[in-house]
C-alpha cells in the first residue's frame, strides 16, 4: 500500500512538472477563439495623439483588422500581450473595468495563459478568476471580449497560433511545440 501511494505521488510530481514547463514561449501569435473560430483584432483605430485606448474584437480569419499578438514573458509565469504589428506598435490588451482593451498609454497589464486541455488555453488575469470570455456578435464590432469568472465554456477557450517560427530548420528532426 506505501509503496503504490509513494510511486502514485511521485508520477502525480512528475506529471506536475511537465504541465508547468508547458508555458507558452516568447514570440508573435494569432490568437483564436477556439468556439467561434475567430481571431482578436483591433481596428480600426484612429490616428490621434494620444492614441486612445480600443477595444479588442473578434475578425475573420482573413479580415486585416486580425492582430499579430506579440508574447513576452514576465514575473512568475505570467505574459504581456501586445500588438506587433507597425500600424499598432505600442498596444498592449489590457483589462477596462470587465472589458478586454488595448492601451498604448497604460502600464503592460500581466495575464496568465493556462492550459485547457487539447491545445487550447484560457488567458486571465493572475491570481483572479476573471478570465477572457468571448462574445461574436453579428459584426465584428459588436462583438467583445469581456473578463468574467471562469467556467470552462467554449467561449473561454483560445488557441495561440505561433506565427514567427522557422519553416525550415537545419535539423530535419527539430520540432517546436504549439501552445
Amino acid at each position: 500500500m506505501l509503496k503504490s501511494a509513494t510511486s502514485f505521488l511521485a508520477l502525480s510530481l512528475i506529471a506536475l512538472q511537465v504541465v508547468v514547463a508547458q508555458t507558452i514561449q516568447n514570440g508573435i501569435y494569432l490568437i483564436q477563439d477556439t468556439d467561434s473560430g475567430k481571431f482578436l483584432g483591433i481596428g480600426p483605430t484612429p490616428l490621434v495623439y494620444p492614441p486612445i485606448d480600443t477595444p479588442v474584437h473578434l475578425f475573420n480569419e482573413r479580415d486585416h483588422f486580425v492582430e499579430h499578438w506579440r508574447v513576452e514573458q514576465a514575473e512568475d509565469g505570467a505574459v504581456i500581450i501586445s500588438a506587433a504589428r507597425d500600424s499598432a506598435r505600442g498596444y498592449k490588451i489590457v483589462s477596462k473595468g470587465n472589458y478586454v482593451f488595448v492601451s498604448a498609454q497604460k502600464e503592460p497589464e500581466l495575464w496568465a495563459v493556462e492550459s485547457a486541455g487539447q491545445g487550447e488555453v484560457q488567458v486571465k488575469l493572475p491570481f483572479n478568476d476573471k478570465v477572457f470570455t468571448s462574445y461574436p456578435g453579428s459584426s465584428p464590432f459588436d462583438s467583445k471580449i469581456l473578463l468574467e469568472p471562469a467556467q470552462g465554456s467554449r467561449n473561454q477557450r483560445y488557441r495561440f497560433v505561433r506565427l514567427d517560427r522557422e519553416l525550415y530548420h537545419g535539423n530535419r528532426f527539430y520540432n517546436q511545440e504549439s501552445c
